[in-house]
């Protein structure tokens, strides 16, 4: 191999560890489990054994179709299943509001004995909806207890109640509320679900006579919601600043071409891309219920909020519960992968109770214990090999790549200009590649996810690599993860 000092490229040649890790790497497979009229559980007894021994059957077959998250219904209809000094306990538990276990605490504990990551679903602004009235003819409902915050909905002759989120109090309440499941529940996130107004028609002129300012309505409405996120995000993180905050809103931001559904930005006031670029969410689960031939079709909708995620994680929401989109599952979750999404999550449990995952037929673990597993082992590795390996530092400058054979299996970088940087990487196979950086500040970034062919790839790299101390390449397909420290 010839070598010349500075030559055109200069090449910067790191052997890194091989560690063996699952081909889908860090692919989110949820799944809803709803409590509210109990949908998937408790079952329709007050028998407290047979309740656990049913969400303990739920939780087994969760693992045995290799899911890893759970979003577990624990407030709706303005009653919980958790411990609370806010909001009175569910009658599903034993008929009378009292509380003879704890539901939550019951389900974390198996959910991570069972090695499965669980976030507390929350209805957040709707406060009751059905036929259960005696439900809310308790004095202890926040409709009884503050009925100057309520604002009753009615469509297609049914009525809802909602919160005012105009009103500061009423965010501070549900912020407050949802710190106090945070301080006293080892849940691995919070998953906020009706996190928006009913629709336009919405009682709140009083409150933005008051509170409106200088803002339009829709904008004052827009910007309440988005508050009360930015607040919830800012309590819980400062109980626990690793706890995961989510949020599932309707599948369509904005209408595209051919399009006429129900639009968060403009009909329920989710402004989802500000909450995204502002960080007060960790990930999004948009509820994307149609199927590829519907007339929302799922293919482009899925793709334009993963283009729009603003570095943070899209959980793409399945309508499992539809027919045709049940049908198309299987194409579903491998048109995620395409488009780079981070996981899937599926609505919800009793619709896929008897359903096999082609897709998922290997056993990927994805959940918060056992990353952190993963992750002493990573680090146990690298730490061994940086003490072993004293040529790790080594530079290697060559003036072009072709010397280099197909054995040549490590990545090789050049940097070719402040801003630009280039990839080689000789592969036994294909494969599709996840290029990652982390900063100085310990910041993941996804650079890059591409596919690469059997043979020499070369992948470009639009950023100034000095912004990095290490590149990581995850291969998706062949169980490898390379690490370049620069």
């Amino acid at each position: 191999m010839l070598i010349k000092k500075f030559s055109i490229s200069i090449i910067l040649l790191y052997f890194l560890s091989y560690i063996a890790i699952h081909s889908q790497v860090n692919e989110i497979r949820a799944i809803w489990i709803a409590t509210n009229h109990r949908l998937d559980w408790p079952p329709p007894t007050f028998n407290i054994e047979v309740q656990k021994e049913a969400l303990k059957e739920i939780f087994d077959s969760v693992k045995s179709k290799n899911l890893n998250t759970i979003y577990f219904q624990v407030r709706s209809n303005g009653t919980v299943l958790f411990k609370s000094s806010f909001e009175p306990f569910s009658l599903y538990i034993d008929g009378k509001g009292g509380m003879p276990y704890d539901p939550l605490q019951f389900a974390i504990e198996e959910a991570h004995k069972r090695g499965l990551e669980i976030h507390a679903w929350i209805n957040t602004v709707q406060v009751f909806a059905g036929s259960e009235l005696n439900v809310i003819n308790n004095p202890n409902h926040i409709i009884q207890k503050k009925p100057e915050w309520i604002v009753e909905d009615i469509k297609n002759n049914s009525k809802s109640y909602w919160l005012n989120p105009g009103l500061l109090e009423v965010r501070e309440y549900l912020s407050n509320l949802i710190k106090e499941l945070v301080e006293n529940y080892d849940v691995d996130g919070v998953h906020l679900d009706y996190i928006r107004y009913p629709g336009k028609n919405f009682n709140d002129d009083s409150t933005f006579k008051l509170y409106g300012k200088n803002l339009s309505r829709d904008e004052w409405r827009r910007k309440n919601i988005t508050d009360l996120i930015s607040l919830i995000n800012k309590k819980i993180k400062a109980v626990k600043p690793n706890i995961q905050l989510g949020a599932t809103p309707i599948g369509i931001y904005k209408n595209h071409k051919g399009m006429n559904g129900w639009e968060g930005f403009y009909e329920v006031y989710q402004d989802t891309k500000d909450w995204l670029k502002k960080g007060i969410i960790d990930y999004i689960t948009p509820q994307i219920y149609w199927s590829f031939d519907d007339k929302y079709q799922f293919d482009i909708l899925a793709k334009d909020w993963v283009e729009n995620s603003y570095g943070k994680k899209v959980i793409i929401g399945i309508g499992a519960f539809k027919d045709a989109v049940k049908n198309e599952i299987e194409r579903m979750i491998e048109y995620s992968r395409k488009i780079g999404a981070d996981g899937v999550a599926f609505f919800r449990y009793s619709s896929i109770k008897d359903y096999k995952f082609l897709a998922f037929n290997d056993n990927v673990s994805l959940t918060k214990l056992e990353s952190n597993k993963n992750n002493q082992i990573k680090n146990k590795a690298e730490n061994n090999y940086t003490q072993e390996n004293n040529k790790f530092e080594d530079i290697t400058l060559a003036e072009n790549f072709s010397s280099f054979n197909n054995q040549f299996l490590k990545p090789t970088l050049i940097k070719k200009s402040n801003n630009y940087s280039e990839i080689i990487i000789y592969s036994e196979s294909d494969d599709e590649i996840i290029v990652k950086g982390e900063t100085e500040r310990n910041n993941d970034e996804t650079l890059l996810k591409t596919k690469i062919k059997q043979g020499k790839n070369v992948i470009e790299l639009k950023i100034n690599i000095e912004d990095y101390k290490t590149i990581f390449l995850i291969f998706q397909k062949t169980n490898k993860l390379m690490r370049l420290k620069l």
